[in-house]
């Protein structure tokens, strides 16, 4: 009995002892694995050796498997047995445990092991406190479109969860993670799409190593211009003790288009802002004077119309309103451009002739201008007026109050109203020639949003011919110089501006400037002197608000704005026979010439007889003369047949007409045909008509005739 007793203590004793030993050995292996999304991510803790669990990295939602296994020394090394015994925060709790339960963010679990030997005796290792981390991810989606960022929410659809986006534009990504502070940021996406630093246009893109780092809490990405855009972006997060987090979010575009019941979403909000600040306009009047697009994520029939005219001045077909990926590769450009203009000036919501920095732009634009409109042709014009100023007297009469952009909406470009071409803001360059289907190269270099490329763009228009409707000032003061037009007016053809004209440089600004409005093949510049083009178009201007009048008092506008004198010429006119000293007309028409009065007549209603000295009229018409008032005038024949009585004034000779009467006029082809016969005259009358009188409404005729 005794001996039993002794060995039964002994057999115990070592089993303590041999318990202890391998305790010793034990330890927490920390989780494998991270965190994912959607939430429910499983991580298996084992109890293994020698692993130390320091800080095991989880996030809520995820749910942690709490099972194990131990191992013996000795002959039962490598048996399973035991149960793996957890509670957190002190509380018993089952497997599998989900960490969503959890408010707090730091918790402590404790972890321990108990079975019953083979006597029978239940052996436990005593508790061995692990404490762990809920680690929280959260990202804040958003996107900016010039002013105010806008919080992107998430779309659940079919049972997947995700952003929308208008492709190639950027979305910033913003992760917040509480719990722990990670020492490392890692993102990558599945295929499409780049990394930048900022939403600023020129920022770098970022690879490779660059998109790693201790502080890359947020970054800003950038799909493809596509309409079926599907990224998965993901964000790993690495720990002090290696332990990692990984979280993955969906980004996904659409076809934008207008259909029942309309289509929302922040991709729709992202179009229309853009539309919005690019100027198009979604009411029935184009650009700047008309409707602007209102940014409220609906898809209706005013985003339609927008992106219709974006289309149409684009150039791109079919005009279905559909945001496709043609017409995604168009706004891409557009945005690309804006953005690097509203990032030289973020804090100017207004561009105007009033910015600080006009007068620069200004500089820079008459530099280019001097190509063609070099000093010695300014100074030829007027010494007294600079380049700088005529383009400033240009740029005003195109964009006027409005401006560049912001004129009516914060940072909205000016677009032409008066048509569909989408003419952009300072230089009022059609769209087409820089975003159209077939871009002109001349305008490579220049970026039509930036208020100073906007303004070069003036000179660039205007000196190279090889732009549709461009080169006027190339054409005017460039050899050979087809503006410039030498015109002989031969006795008899009006207006005789002495014996022949010859446009100066004067005249060849005001077409150089006019072409701008009219267009540079208006056959006008190459077959007429200026003057004879203000004879020809006089006031006054027509209702429609294009044509060759219109442009002519656009460029005097300019010129006269800008300081540049205005010019008057002496006119010659022989262009009409006139009855001579017997008032009668003796002369046949010609051609197509007008017979005014008919031969062997006068003109008719002239005075033919006054009363004398005592006032009183004492003679009675004759003939077909006819009393007016306190006068005997001629009748329909224009020949006085009435001889005075008592002390009336015979001031028409009995039988005569009024001399110097116009009896013969030009025709249609303003030529005088026909030659003066028996004692008719043709003669030659002077006056002044000018530019100024031109801009004040009075016409050729009308000063000629006075």
């Amino acid at each position: 009995m005794m001996q039993t007793d002794a060995f039964r203590k002994w057999q115990r004793k070592m089993f303590l002892l041999t318990l202890v030993a391998v305790a010793a050995l034990f330890s927490w292996d920390k989780a494998t694995g991270g965190c994912n999304t959607p939430a429910g991510e499983e991580y298996d803790v084992e109890w293994d050796t020698p692993a130390t669990l320091s800080a095991t990295v989880l996030c809520q939602g995820d749910t942690l498997t709490m099972s194990g296994t131990y191992k013996y020394t000795g002959a039962r090394a490598g048996d399973p047995g035991g149960n793996v015994n957890w509670k957190i925060d002190g509380n018993p709790v089952a497997s599998p445990y989900d960490t969503s339960a959890l408010s707090a963010d730091t918790h402590t679990a404790t972890g321990y092991y108990s079975e019953t030997d083979s006597f029978g005796n239940i052996c436990s290792v005593p508790d061995a406190n692990i404490d762990f981390t809920i680690i929280k991810v959260d990202l804040e989606a958003k996107f900016k479109i010039v002013e105010n960022e806008t919080a992107m929410s998430e779309v659940t659809e079919g049972g997947d969860t995700f952003y929308r986006t208008l492709g190639g534009m950027r979305v910033h990504l913003d992760a917040t993670v509480t719990g722990a502070t990670p020492t490392e940021y890692e993102w990558s996406t599945t295929s499409d799409g780049k990394y930048f630093g900022s939403y600023a246009q020129n920022a770098a893109q970022l690879t490779g190593p660059a998109l790693e780092g201790a502080a890359l809490n947020e970054i800003y990405w950038q799909g493809d211009p596509e309409r079926d855009l599907d990224e998965t972006i993901t964000l790993k997060l690495t720990f002090a003790g290696g332990g990692t987090v990984t979280k993955t979010w969906n980004v996904r575009s659409r076809l934008l288009k207008l259909e029942s019941p309309h289509q929302t979403g922040d991709d729709v909000k992202m179009l229309q802002s853009f539309l919005r600040v690019v100027g198009v306009s979604q009411g029935s009047t184009p650009g700047v004077q008309g409707t602007a697009v209102v940014a409220d994520a609906d898809f209706g029939s005013g985003t339609d119309k927008a992106a219709k005219r974006l289309q149409e001045r684009d150039e791109l077909t079919p005009i279905d309103g559909k945001v496709g990926n043609d017409t995604l590769g168009k706004i891409e450009k557009h945005w690309n451009d804006y953005l690097a203009a509203f990032d030289a000036f973020p804090s100017s919501t207004k561009i105007n002739n009033s910015h600080s920095s006009f007068a620069g732009w200004i500089t820079a634009g008459a530099s280019e201008l001097a190509t063609t409109y070099t000093d010695p042709i300014q100074q030829s014009v007027d010494p007294n007026t600079s380049r700088e100023e005529i383009l400033t007297a240009w740029v005003n009469k195109e964009t006027g109050t409005f401006g560049h952009w912001g004129y009516n909406v914060n940072y909205r470009v000016t677009l032409g109203s008066a048509d569909e071409y989408g003419s952009i803001g300072f230089s009022q360059i059609q769209n087409r020639y820089k975003y159209g289907a077939s871009p002109n190269a001349a305008f490579n270099s220049l970026n039509l949003y930036h208020p100073e490329h906007a303004i070069r763009a003036f000179a660039v228009f205007s000196n190279k011919d090889t732009i549709p409707g461009g080169g006027g000032f190339k054409k005017a003061f460039v050899a050979p110089q087809p503006y410039k037009v030498t015109k002989n007016y031969a006795a008899g053809i009006y207006p005789r501006l002495g014996n022949a004209y010859t446009d100066d440089n004067k005249d060849l600004l005001s077409k150089g400037v006019m072409a701008y409005n009219r267009g540079p093949n208006y056959a006008g510049f190459t077959s007429k002197p200026w003057p004879e083009l203000l004879k020809d178009f006089d006031p006054p201007l027509p209702a429609t608000p294009f044509g060759t009048r219109t442009a002519i008092k656009y460029a005097l506008t300019i010129q006269s704005n800008a300081g540049v004198p205005l010019k008057t010429w002496t006119w010659t006119d022989k262009s009409k026979i006139t009855t001579g000293a017997d008032g009668l007309a003796n002369t046949t028409k010609a051609g197509d010439d007008i017979q005014v009065i008919a031969v062997g007549q006068g003109e008719s209603d002239q005075p033919c007889i006054t009363p004398g000295g005592n006032g009183v009229l004492n003679t009675t018409p004759g003939g077909d003369d006819a009393i007016d008032g306190t006068q005997i005038q001629t009748g329909n024949n224009g020949v006085c047949e009435t001889t005075k009585s008592g002390d009336d004034v015979q001031l028409i000779p009995v039988g005569n007409g009024k001399p110097n009467s116009v009896a013969i006029t030009p025709g249609s082809d303003d030529t005088l045909n026909s030659t003066p016969a028996g004692d008719d005259q043709n003669p030659e009358l002077q006056f002044d008509y000018g530019e100024q009188e031109w801009l004040n409404g009075k016409t050729w005729p009308q000063k000629r005739d006075e």
